[in-house]
């Protein structure tokens, strides 16, 4: 009995380490000739042997060490491939040598180091013809092989793990801020928290975020306040007590209806200009309508048959 239930144990470890290194294994990074994301190029060569090397971003190479898991490129101190002697046409070195540090290839939460051959929770990236000042190829191309962990064994379980990050495990990692009020999203690797847009297009409010309930508040300000004009010279255009611009007509208010300097122009009860006409009085320089020289001396006159007659 005792045997059996050990068997039995074997083989659960067993098959639990499989999967475990086919979870690992299940990560790629292949040489290809197929541009690939930012977030997914490690770097780039000049050609699959005998190659020289440039940063992902740096150069016109056209063969790209491309990942089918994306990462960032900022330096960890862990995560470095290997060493560049300059941002692009570049000879290489082992990460161990630190001679060219200042253009490191580095990405996402790889930890690498170099052997004649890989581990099975490696992944085999390049080969170098030797430890510095050295060209690159492909893997086959020279005996020291550049061999990486992806450290994603733990994507898929629900939970952040150590190096996790949204750029390896956007599943487990999130970008959750827990703030209701922002917008979380894991970009080419990089987390954004976007705040939410609660403008409501008018200066009667102050525009903020509750962010218990990711709901916009506006809370009136400048009551009674100059607000946005409607364009009409017959309004008031004002903020009121709850946060609204109001419009409001004001009656007899001058405005400017005809250009006719003999009426009085107001504003009536619609909101609309009119133009009023003034009384016939005189010397007041104006011949209003249905006025004569009779009863207002601004209006012209005219003599017929030695007779003064009011036009």
């Amino acid at each position: 009995m005792g045997i059996k239930r050990g068997l039995i144990n074997f083989i659960i470890i067993f098959t639990f380490v499989i999967l475990s290194i086919s979870l690992i294994s299940a990560a790629k990074c292949v040489l290809t000739t197929t541009n690939c994301a930012d977030a997914n190029r490690v770097m780039k060569l000049s050609s699959a042997t005998n190659a020289h090397g440039a940063l992902y971003n740096q150069g016109t190479y056209t063969y790209y060490l491309c990942c089918d898991f994306t990462g960032v490129h900022t330096c960890s101190g862990t995560n470095e491939v290997l060493g560049l002697s300059s941002s692009t046409n570049a000879h290489a070195e082992l990460n161990t040598q630190k001679i060219y540090e200042s253009n490191p290839v580095c990405f996402g939460n790889l930890t690498c180091d170099f052997d004649t051959s890989c581990d099975l929770d490696q992944i085999a990236m390049l080969s170098i013809s030797g430890t510095t000042n050295a060209h690159i190829g492909n893997v086959s191309n020279y005996p020291t092989k550049i061999c990486c962990n992806p450290n994603l064994a733990y994507c898929g379980d629900g939970t952040c793990n150590g190096a996790e990050t949204c750029a390896t495990c956007p599943g487990d990692c999130s970008c959750n801020d827990n703030n209701l009020c922002t917008t979380d999203t894991c970009s080419s690797g990089v987390c954004s928290n976007t705040p939410k847009n609660c403008a409501d297009s008018t200066i009667c409010t102050t525009d903020s975020c509750n962010p218990l309930t990711g709901t916009c508040v506006h809370t009136p300000t400048n009551i009674n306040l100059g607000c946005e004009s409607d364009g009409n010279a017959c309004t008031n255009d004002s903020c009121n007590a709850l946060g609204v611009c109001v419009n409001t007509i004001l009656i007899g208010r001058a405005c400017s209806a005809d250009g006719n300097a003999c009426t009085v122009d107001q504003c009536g009860a619609d909101g609309k200009c009119y133009a009023r006409i003034t009384s016939c009085t005189n010397n007041d320089g104006c011949c209003a309508p249905g006025c004569t020289y009779l009863n207002d001396n601004n209006c012209p006159r005219c003599t017929v048959a030695n007779q003064t007659v009011a036009l």
